[in-house]
Formats: structure tokens, sequence, C-alpha cells
């Protein structure tokens, strides 16, 4: 049991997967906020565009 323990916490190939899927999440939330600013501006614009033609 000793040794089982060992070799899990010497264990490392999951880090980095949890890794890469922590700063994939921490970008998605980063888009997800910027569009969600934007997102008033960019129907403003479509607004204009859209009144612009007959």
């Amino acid at each position: 049991m000793r040794a089982f323990l060992a070799r899990f916490v010497n264990h490392r190939s999951g880090t980095s997967a949890i890794e890469y899927s922590l700063i994939a999440a921490l970008v998605v939330m980063a888009l997800v906020g910027a569009l969600t600013s934007l997102s008033g501006n960019l129907q403003a614009t479509f607004s204009l565009v859209s009144s612009a033609f007959p």
C-alpha cells in the first residue's frame, strides 16, 4: 500500500492535463466576458447599418 501511495503522489501525467483544462476554462471565461461587454456596441452597429439600407 505504501508503494502504491508513493507512486500515486509522484505520478505527474494528469497534472498537465488539469492545468491545460484550467487555462482553457479561463480563456473561455475571458471570451464570454469580452463578447458580453461588446454585444451592446455590436447590436448598435448592426442597427445602424441595417437602417442605412432601404
